[in-house]
């Protein structure tokens, strides 16, 4: 009968030290700054910028900050006058098809259609350069021309928006 084999001894164990003593090999680690933190957090701490939407029969406010039409124009139909628009976006707009599409039955289209323009959205970055613009100087509102105040593009656009902030 042959002796078992006895594993290697273990690494021998460090001797005990009280509570706040270190032995040698502990490694110091210096405590960063507080301002290391803040910065981790800044963004945190800041209010998330103001996105508003209103119809273009709405009458302008103050508080809008930079006002873009965001509509496909139609057949003969300009901007509404008075409405204090700072700019004008067709590009960033629902395609025309989308748009129509999604006319023909907006209460049951509803998801899809905000999905769809999303999609369209992802493949346009340069349309939405002004309203990210817009958004670093001050605030921004969306508007439109549409009868359904909570279901319409510019809603999307503004999701959309507030989802992909630089």
């Amino acid at each position: 009968m042959s002796a078992p084999e006895h594993s290697p001894d273990p690494a021998p164990i460090p001797p005990a030290t009280k509570p706040g003593q270190l032995d040698e090999t502990a490694e110091i680690l210096e405590p960063a700054s507080p301002t290391c933190y803040l910065g981790e957090f800044e963004n945190l701490l800041k209010p998330p910028p103001a996105v508003r939407i209103k119809s273009v029969h709405e009458a302008p406010a103050a508080s809008d900050g930079t006002r873009i039409l965001v509509e496909r124009p139609g057949p003969g139909r300009p901007p509404p006058a008075g409405a204090a628009l700072a700019d004008w976006r067709p590009e960033a707009a629902p395609s025309a098809e989308l748009q129509e599409w999604f006319a023909a039955a907006p209460a049951v289209r509803w998801a899809e259609f905000r999905e769809r323009y999303w999609h369209e959205l992802n493949g346009r970055p340069e349309a939405l350069r002004p309203f990210y613009a817009a958004l670093q100087k001050a605030g921004l509102t969306l508007v439109h021309d549409n009868q359904d105040a909570n279901h319409n593009p510019a809603s999307v656009l503004r999701e959309y928006l507030l989802a992909h902030l630089p």
